[in-house]
């Protein structure tokens, strides 16, 4: 029963992921990283201007259907940071259709009690996180 009702919390809260595709030759291990705060790492939506070394891909991805970036900024930030990244570019960014959601129940005779469909869309943005050089 938890189960169920973490399953439908999930689906109608807003929440988001966020993961990192690393390149092969990405290490965690970077000493000549200068941030001191998560809030200083960048989040930027144009080419950076220095040069940089590119670390991989992000991809976030909004179950609420939202492209804004005000809801994820601050995890992706600290994120980041973590993993000792300068900032992100956010390269590209779209809502994708997804198989609609059926929730069904029924009683012991197989008659059905509730029924629930839902349609939803997910937002999926595409960032390349770089360390500067």
């Amino acid at each position: 029963m938890s189960k169920i009702i973490f399953f439908f919390l999930l689906l109608f809260c807003s929440c988001s992921t966020v993961e990192f595709i690393p390149n092969s030759n990405y290490s965690p291990e970077f000493k000549k990283y200068k941030k001191k705060d998560w809030s200083e790492v960048e989040v930027i939506f144009d080419k950076p201007q220095k040069p940089v070394e590119i670390l991989g891909t992000i991809v976030i991805r909004n179950f609420n259907g939202d492209l804004n970036s005000k809801n994820y900024q601050n995890t992706l930030k600290k994120e980041l940071f973590k993993n000792k990244m300068d900032g992100v570019w956010i390269h590209s960014g779209k809502i994708t259709e997804v198989e609609p959601f059926v929730f069904q129940t029924q009683n012991q005779d197989g008659l059905t009690l509730a029924y629930y469909k839902a349609n939803k869309e997910i937002g999926k943005i595409i960032g390349i996180p770089y360390r500067y050089k």
